[in-house]
């Protein structure tokens, strides 16, 4: 017998349309049943798109739908995301949530989920992305011969608790969490100074976002530095390159007055950084289409489970 596909209704459209891409390339599986949306311009050109229909108003949303995709901002970014995903339950509907998703509403949430007898998820997929495993590797791999002696972490609001998440996965531990002080700095970054499990880090948030338009002018995602002994990984940005960066060690031999060359050390012809993996050149355009698509595959997956 046939395995029925699940119905599924994307909710939002900004970056709703990473999941309508991801979700469009898993037809055996999942049918793509509407968007819920407010009905702006880029709503109804998304549903012509893909030939869904677009509801406006939650009443209207088919009954038998199995799955709902909030990706609209939660309370902790001032949308109602919480509540939508929070009504969906309700009807007995399985949830993802786009993060980032208040702790205490995601506690809400899991207790409606266990009332109502159904799933819920939050849809963090940047620990899935290539170049972020690429560096928790390489720093599990150097952990190995040398411990950790520094760090430093800069973000965005928008994917601050992606961020925490990467944090777990990088460091031994982030309990406990202290943030021993912030500047008082003009410009865009707030920074401060912290404790995290026994490591010093330093934090720079980007602490600006248009009420008008959230979802840009951000001056970046992700940056990150890890230091060991030897030497430190930076990753660029979210989406790479992961450069490794030798410790700096000054020979004190080989050089005399009488001779107009130095002799060096066999280390001295090592590079000076080195970028990690397969990284090439990558366009927005790669980002959309391409990196956020294999994290929202293992995303849709787990709902096999369902």
């Amino acid at each position: 017998m046939e395995k029925r596909k699940l119905k599924v209704i994307i909710c939002g459209t900004t970056f709703g349309q990473f999941y309508m891409d991801a979700i469009s390339k898993l037809k055996d599986i999942f049918e793509f049943a509407g968007i819920f949306a407010g009905g702006s311009k880029r709503s109804v050109m998304c549903a012509e798109s893909y030939g869904v229909p677009l509801y406006t108003k939650f009443e209207d949303i088919p009954s038998d739908i199995d799955i709902a995709c909030v990706v609209i901002r939660s309370g902790a970014l001032g949308g109602k995301g919480t509540e939508i995903a929070l009504k969906f339950m309700e009807r007995g509907v399985n949830v993802i949530q786009e993060q980032p998703v208040h702790y205490k509403d995601i506690a809400v949430c899991i207790k409606s989920a266990m009332k109502n007898k159904v799933f819920f998820k939050t849809g963090d997929l940047y620990i899935y992305l290539p170049e972020i495993k690429r560096l928790i590797d390489a720093v599990k791999e150097i952990e190995k011969q040398q411990k950790i002696l520094y760090a430093s972490f800069s973000c965005c609001p928008q994917v601050s608790y992606p961020m925490i998440d990467i944090l777990e996965k990088l460091l031994p531990s982030i309990k406990p969490f202290h943030v021993q002080n912030v500047l008082d700095t003009e410009g865009p970054f707030q920074t401060a100074s912290a404790v995290v499990g026994k490591i010093p880090v330093i934090i720079n948030y980007d602490n600006e976002i248009d009420p008008d338009d959230p979802d840009n002018f951000m001056h970046l995602l992700h940056s990150i530095v890890i230091g060991f002994e030897c030497g430190h990984l930076t990753l660029v940005d979210t989406f790479g390159p992961l450069v490794w960066t030798a410790r700096l060690h000054s020979p004190g031999e080989g050089y005399s007055k009488e001779i107009s060359e130095r002799i060096y050390p066999k280390y001295m012809k090592d590079k000076i950084s080195t970028v990690l993996g397969d990284y090439s050149d990558h366009t927005y355009e790669d980002m959309v289409r391409e990196f956020f698509l294999v994290p929202l595959h293992g995303i849709w997956l787990t709902c096999m489970i369902i």
